[in-house]
């Protein structure tokens, strides 16, 4: 094979160089074998012409096999020059393409090359956003400030009537340790025949359940690892526990949050609508999926080894007669239920069509165009048939509409509404079906936080404890339930008392 380094018409020029002085040298050699003697006798001059016609023969076939070799050679590298043009035309035609970022596809806004932004330097909420300010907290103890002196004029006002009073709230927190000794009773027992001592409470654990279930706050909530969750409750509470004592206590999960877990299934098997999405994470070395189930009363998430439909049939079941919600995953598709897809997810990609193939630009707009105006449809509540038709009208026209050559993305689009065409619009017909998959997008996403602080659980069952614990926090956020006293109330045995709409 030639150096790719020299170029094509260089190397040509060598190796037949080369060639033709191998062959000059095998005629000398030759014509070396074959000359006759010096004393040769004129009577065999015959033998010179057959000598001279054999080896023109023999150059003759040597010239024939270098150039069949050389032609061979040629032809290989000729089909490898062709082979790297044809890949240099791929490269070039992804380089014109423009890069996806996350307002064209489903990128992380992490990804994205952001400009740099100036920020104000005034007080107060930014243009367009709704400002906050303190507002009052019920109050622990009253104490009067005495006025004396006008702070304007120095007068005395010790004289002066109280007129009325102005109240100024002052916020301040105690982080107190409280250490209990107890004093085990030992006695003698006849009938054991040896000293015996009371059980130690607590279970015979040296923290309590308010100390368990601040480290779990820590750790699940705020994704503050273990570390530095012994760290805060060193420089808080003066208190150390150990490694191994904050580990049991976020992979052991008490009894009750197991069984709250398993009935959050059923009730989202009851939901009219759920919302699913997943997401990588490492699991004892592997790549597993941690994947979210959501409605707008319960969160559900679970550990699975494998991305395919058969996770979703597990949660959902047979009992689940609600609408899916979800991207365009193969993966969710095998179920055999209702199910609209994200059109947010659709409309990005829409986007990039625009960018990237300008021939396809208008039908990537009229798509955009069909959905926005049903979901304004959805919005003002307009979901008379008549609607319905137009619209599911205007989606069959746009998937039969005959699209340019060598348009990749936009028949990718065009393919994938023809195998969704039933799951596009179905939140224009059913008020309870969400236009996007957005509340799952912001479900997964605090989950996806913790797996950047941790980068991966070492055990399953570590995992699955994380799963059932941030299927109550979230849970418990969007029943308005404050997260603390709940965990603590798990710890202590105590039932959170969630709504149960559906059921209702």
């Amino acid at each position: 094979m030639p150096n790719p380094a020299i170029p094509y018409i260089k190397w040509d020029k060598l190796r037949l160089i080369y060639r033709i002085k191998a062959l000059e040298a095998y005629v000398r050699s030759l014509e070396k074998a074959f000359r006759p003697p010096v004393n040769a006798e004129p009577a065999v001059v015959y033998m010179d012409k057959e000598k001279e016609e054999l080896i023109k023969q023999l150059l003759r076939d040597r010239l024939l096999e270098e150039m069949g070799k050389l032609l061979g050679e040629l032809k290989e590298e000729n089909q490898n020059l062709h082979g790297q043009l044809e890949e240099a035309k791929k490269a070039e035609e992804v380089l014109r393409k423009p890069k996806k970022d996350s307002k064209t596809s489903s990128q992380p806004p992490s990804q994205d090359n952001k400009a740099k932004v100036t920020k104000s330097s005034g007080w107060g909420a930014k243009p367009g956003h709704q400002g906050f300010s303190y507002q009052p907290l019920p109050w622990d103890k009253v104490l009067v400030v005495p006025l004396s002196t006008c702070p304007h004029t120095g007068a005395d006002l010790s004289q002066q009537p109280v007129v009325d009073y102005i109240t100024h709230q002052v916020v301040s927190i105690e982080c107190k340790r409280v250490v209990t000794n107890y004093e085990l009773e030992v006695r003698f027992s006849p009938a054991y025949g040896g000293m015996v001592s009371a059980a130690p409470p607590n279970g015979g654990r040296h923290y309590d359940n308010s100390v368990r279930s601040l480290a779990t706050y820590l750790n699940t909530v705020h994704h503050i690892p273990q570390g530095r969750c012994r760290q805060i409750l060193q420089d808080l509470f003066s208190i150390a526990p150990s490694k191994g004592t904050v580990n049991n206590i976020l992979i052991r999960p008490p009894q009750l949050s197991k069984a709250i877990h398993q009935s959050l299934i059923h009730r989202l098997r009851l939901s009219p609508v759920v919302g699913a999405d997943e997401t990588g994470y490492r699991v004892k070395g592997e790549g597993w999926y941690l994947w979210c189930f959501q409605s707008p009363d319960y969160s559900l998430f679970t550990f699975a080894d494998t991305r395919a439909s058969s996770v979703v049939d597990d949660i959902l079941g047979k009992v689940f007669k609600g609408v899916l919600v979800s991207d365009f995953y193969a993966g969710y598709s095998p179920a055999n239920i209702s199910k609209q897809k994200c059109n947010a997810h659709l409309i990005r990609d829409l986007k990039y069509v625009i960018l990237a193939e300008p021939k396809s630009a208008a039908f990537a707009r009229d798509v955009i165009t069909m959905l926005l105006d049903a979901k304004k449809l959805a919005d003002n509540d307009q979901r008379e048939d008549k609607w319905v038709k137009q619209a599911k009208a205007r989606l069959k026209k746009l998937i039969e509409k005959k699209l340019p050559e060598k348009q990749e993305e936009a028949i990718k689009i065009q393919n994938r509404l023809k195998k969704h065409k039933e799951e596009i619009l179905l939140f224009l017909e059913n008020p309870a079906v969400p236009f996007t998959n957005n509340a799952t997008e912001r479900a997964i996403r605090p989950v996806v936080v913790h797996r950047k602080v941790i980068q991966c659980f070492r055990t399953e069952h570590g995992a699955q404890a994380f799963a059932t614990w941030y299927s109550l926090i979230d849970t418990f956020r969007k029943q308005g339930i404050n997260v603390f006293e709940a965990l603590k109330g798990i710890f202590d045995g105590i039932i959170p008392q969630l709504n149960f709409p559906q059921l209702e």
